[in-house]
């Protein structure tokens, strides 16, 4: 499954939107990626 990674992505906002899972994310990466998703989220990709 190509939403299922094992290793670190650079973040992007629509490549996140289709994934299920990343690794190797920080706490303080996960919080601004949520900041941002959640801020961006009826952005159209």
């Amino acid at each position: 499954n190509s939403g299922v990674n094992h290793w670190k992505m650079a973040y992007s906002l629509c490549r996140y939107r289709r994934v299920i899972t990343v690794h190797q994310i920080s706490p303080e990466e996960m919080h601004r990626i949520w900041n941002d998703m959640s801020s961006k989220k009826h952005l159209r990709c």
